[in-house]
């Protein structure tokens, strides 16, 4: 597991960016969405780290 000090890079979220800025598009910047569909099985701890990559990423480009 990795732990809140660690970059947490993962293949996941650049793949999840890519459809993000698409779908933000046509849902005024909403992730929760895609998120959902993307995430279900994932843990609660998961979906966050990875939401969190993709908004900072999302806001850097």
């Amino acid at each position: 597991m990795v732990d809140k000090y660690t970059s947490y890079n993962d293949s996941t979220s650049d793949i999840l960016l890519s459809n993000v800025k698409i779908e933000s598009r046509c849902n005024e910047g909403t992730f929760e969405s895609l998120l959902h569909k993307k995430l279900m099985n994932k843990t609660a701890i998961q979906k966050a780290r990875i939401k969190y990559n993709l908004t900072r990423k999302y806001r850097e480009t």
